[in-house]
């Protein structure tokens, strides 16, 4: 299982995130990789935490990105467009709630909800922009 992330900024850089976990574990972890050309040396990670059969928890660790800025994050279902997830222009299945990185460029967001509304290809990459 692997969840892609995608950062779209001014910058426009896109990170990839690749599992450090089984599918079978209940938290899994992906790390961020640069996709494309790296301008904005964002990075961090997505930590994804099952509770039980109705609960779970995401956490974006990010950092890297522009100091003192509104985000938006989302998860996206797989989409047709493409072979590479992030590129597959899926419909956004569930919502981050909308935060500002601090003075660093850094920010953590959390998200509760249903596992089921991100299993399989429901959760098939993670994208970030600005909110503006």
């Amino acid at each position: 299982m692997s969840r892609f992330f995608r950062s779209n900024s001014v910058l426009a850089s896109a990170l990839l995130l690749s599992s450090a976990g089984a599918a079978a574990m209940p938290t899994l972890t992906f790390p961020f990789k640069t996709l494309g050309t790296p301008t904005s040396g964002a990075s961090g990670q997505l930590t994804v935490r099952t509770l039980s059969p109705t609960s779970s928890v995401s956490v974006l660790t990010l950092r890297g990105l522009m100091p003192s800025t509104p985000y938006v994050a989302h998860y996206h279902a797989l989409g047709a467009a493409s072979s590479d997830p992030c590129a597959s222009d899926g419909p956004i299945t569930l919502g981050f709630p909308a935060f500002r990185t601090n003075a660093q460029g850094q920010a953590t967001v959390l998200l509760r909800a249903d596992p089921a509304r991100i299993s399989g290809t429901l959760g098939a990459y993670v994208n970030v922009h600005t909110a503006a």
